[in-house]
């Protein structure tokens, strides 16, 4: 996907790639992703590289964005797919510490939400926690009562 912008960008024949990326992925128009990506340079002139290519799309309107519909759901796979497995490895290893015999009860989705925030601890020490416990106090009658002493 990245040999497929950059080479878009330098305005490189990248049909051979363009065609392996829309067999992978059956998610993309191949003609219409071929048309847009031809505008990709008027579209982002200054990018030298995918990230800054990503940034100044997303500076554009919302309507000029609707029309590289195509475009944009190849950069979302750029930025969803991992270069490598290192994250998912991670994630499995901490699982498994993760789901003990306490845990083993709770849903599906909570400990999804408990591996993210386990595996992301990095961003998690960024947020402003203050803030979140007043918004999980408050988001329940039975909480606020008994945060407050109310009967």
């Amino acid at each position: 996907m990245e040999t497929v912008v950059t080479g878009v960008r330098r305005k490189q024949d990248t049909t051979s790639q363009l065609d392996d990326l829309c067999c992978k992925y059956d998610d993309f128009d191949e003609s219409r992703l071929t048309l847009q990506l031809r505008m990709l340079p008027d579209l982002c002139p200054s990018a030298t590289t995918v990230s800054e290519a990503v940034a100044q799309y997303r500076t554009k309107s919302h309507k000029v964005r609707v029309l590289f519909d195509e475009v944009e759901r190849l950069f979302k796979f750029l930025l969803v797919i991992p270069a490598s497995s290192a994250t998912a490895e991670r994630s499995l290893r901490s699982l498994r510490r993760l789901k003990t015999y306490l845990r083993a009860t709770m849903s599906q989705e909570r400990l999804n939400h408990v591996a993210f925030l386990h595996v992301h601890q990095n961003r998690l020490d960024n947020l402003y926690s203050a803030k979140i416990k007043s918004m999980f106090i408050f988001a329940n009658d039975y909480r606020l009562q008994g945060a407050f002493g109310r009967p």
